[in-house]
């Protein structure tokens, strides 16, 4: 079962954001200021983002992360630590787009020289994140549910085997399919998740 863990912040703006930290030191001052500012924002954000297992059973090494101090109580309600990956994922391209900066101010002064190697760069990173091959999953839907789409509209349909997903566990067998095919029948089901 995959969970909503996963997190590909693509290997272009990496290479970039490693750039901009290698080259910082021959930057402006503002600019080394803004790329000090976003990583330590990146940094803070990705390790909470890690949420409460990022070391697997090793619960020492897991009471060390900082979702654990961070979100106690009210806070709580913070149950997916990978949606802190966003604010990660903006510090890295701001540290990033320093690095492409530089690195297309190296090329040389001329405009049309910085458009192309512009383009360059947007075209590597458009390339990086097409879904290919597409489809990944075949979403084919049996006949069974368009059967089940001319019965009573409107009775609750119980999928088996049964199963729910929390944002950390899953019990039971929890196919996603389920809802996929739940918009061709159009019976409300059993299982779910929001």
């Amino acid at each position: 079962v995959i969970l909503p863990t996963n997190v590909f912040c693509g290997y272009i703006p990496l290479l970039f954001a490693l750039y901009a930290l290698i080259r910082v030191k021959n930057m402006s001052a503002e600019r080394k200021a803004v790329i000090f500012f976003w990583g330590i924002v990146g940094l803070i954000f990705f390790l909470i983002a890690l949420g409460l297992k990022p070391f697997g059973e090793n619960e020492f090494l897991n009471g060390l992360t900082p979702y654990r101090f961070v979100f106690r109580g009210i806070l709580r309600q913070f149950r997916i630590p990978v949606r802190f990956s966003l604010v990660t994922m903006i510090a890295l391209y701001v540290v990033a787009s320093f690095g492409a900066a530089e690195f297309v101010k190296r090329s040389g002064q001329k405009l049309l020289r910085h458009a192309v190697l512009g383009l360059f760069i947007v075209s590597l990173q458009v390339i990086e994140f097409m879904p290919l091959p597409f489809p990944l999953l075949d979403l084919t839907v049996p006949a069974k549910y368009y059967r089940l789409a001319k019965l009573d509209p409107g009775t609750p349909v119980l999928v088996i085997p049964l199963g729910w997903q929390s944002s950390y566990t899953t019990v039971g067998t929890f196919d996603k399919r389920v809802q996929v095919y739940q918009t061709v029948h159009g019976h409300p089901v059993f299982q779910g998740q929001i």
